[in-house]
């Protein structure tokens, strides 16, 4: 097993009461960063009701914890979304929005970036939080970049940029969440087994 070792960045966001949790962990190649959320580190929800403002504070935040192992958003594998929607989100231009805020931080704008999905939810935990990504990333013995290999079959629906529908990194395979529709078609009512 390998050894593990652990992140709490200094002045980052803590909930109410102090918990053991981490807000990161690494494993070997894998860092997982628990959920993060737009708060003080005295636990107080900041820019509420405010999904733009938040998602943006909150992909800083993923960057902030994976620098801790030496990593960044260049890193990540796979991202995965929760937010509340009452029906008025526009699911497209969230996923863009997060999309220009992982390209910020990675200055990059290659095609082999993480897979993600979107979870929408009623609310989250504590009024005004809109938005809480965690975040999976993959890295070499010394921080390098591992080799990605990116999939986006052309029969489904492009992917805003640097999302990929999926991702083989290393032996790992992470994917988005797929549409149930193609291009041109409606959606399917075919079940999937």
């Amino acid at each position: 097993m390998s050894e593990r070792s652990y992140a709490w960045p200094e002045g980052h966001w803590d909930w109410y009461q102090h918990l053991a949790f981490k807000h990161g962990v690494r494993a070997g190649e894998m860092v997982f960063v628990g959920g993060q959320v737009d708060k003080t580190p005295a636990g107080e929800p900041l820019r509420a009701y405010d999904l733009a403002s938040q998602t943006e504070v909150v992909i800083r935040h993923i960057d902030t914890v994976l620098k801790e192992f030496g990593a960044g958003l260049g890193h990540a594998v796979k991202l995965i979304a929760f937010y509340a929607n009452d029906g008025r989100v526009d699911e497209a231009a969230f996923l863009e929005r997060i999309g220009h805020h992982v390209l910020s931080h990675t200055g990059t704008s290659e095609r082999a970036g993480p897979a993600i999905t979107l979870v929408p939810l009623p609310c989250l935990a504590l009024p005004g939080m809109m938005v809480e990504i965690e975040a999976i990333a993959m890295l070499g013995d010394e921080g390098e970049q591992r080799e990605r290999i990116p999939a986006n079959p052309p029969e489904l629906p492009p992917m805003p940029q640097p999302f990929s529908h999926g991702i083989r990194c290393g032996d790992h395979i992470w994917t988005s969440a797929q549409p149930t529709l193609s291009p041109g078609r409606a959606v399917s009512n075919t079940p999937v087994i």
